[in-house]
């Protein structure tokens, strides 16, 4: 998508999330017109070639297009690749209350995807002699099944995960997975 080279405000962290800070007070349509009477809103630019999920309000949106969204003080907006495979961790007080788990897997519908989960001390090297866990994990948008695949390294992986399926619009619970290690699949839809 040659007009990403133009979008300086924007920046992808890893392949899933588009993040669009706001750096300044005023708030801009697609035209690039200021929107005086739009509060706290912003124009946010996505990329072609995939669908996007509002992080926040769970709607999608084709890519190629410029998107108003809302941007209050309390959250910037926030875009997810379909496909994407998002491990969510509840609020903390310090780094390691819960031992590197997270709380919900969010996989968001629309294409197909791939992550990677890992886990370790958090400190040290012992990363390097294997004491790590890592989890591939793997989502079918045509079969809507998410799998987990075997885990690798000799530290504790997580034996449980919540589950939230994001289609457009909406967040579906779909449960636990218990996992005990071995590839593990569970359909989704």
């Amino acid at each position: 998508d040659a007009r990403v080279a133009c979008v300086s405000d924007c920046f992808m962290f890893g392949r899933a999330l588009l993040v669009c800070p706001v750096t300044e007070p005023m708030y801009y349509g697609p035209d690039s017109a200021p929107l005086p009477a739009a509060p706290k809103t912003r124009c946010v630019y996505l990329p072609q070639g995939c669908v996007w999920y509002d992080f926040w309000t769970h709607r999608a949106f084709e890519g190629g297009r410029d998107v108003v969204c809302d941007a209050p003080l309390e959250r910037i907006p926030l875009f997810v690749r379909a496909g994407a495979i998002l491990p969510v961790s509840d609020p903390i007080a310090y780094a390691d209350e819960r031992g590197g788990e997270v709380a919900a897997l969010y996989v968001f519908d629309g294409s197909d995807g791939i992550a990677m989960l890992y886990n370790d001390a958090g400190d040290g090297y012992g990363y390097e002699q294997g004491e790590y866990a890592m989890v591939a994990a793997r989502y079918s948008h045509s079969n809507q099944t998410l799998t987990l695949g075997k885990a690798e390294g000799c530290y504790p992986f997580q034996r449980a995960w919540a589950v939230k399926w994001v289609t457009d619009g909406s967040v579906e619970d779909r449960g636990v997975i218990r996992y005990q290690g071995e590839e593990t699949s569970v359909r989704l839809a």
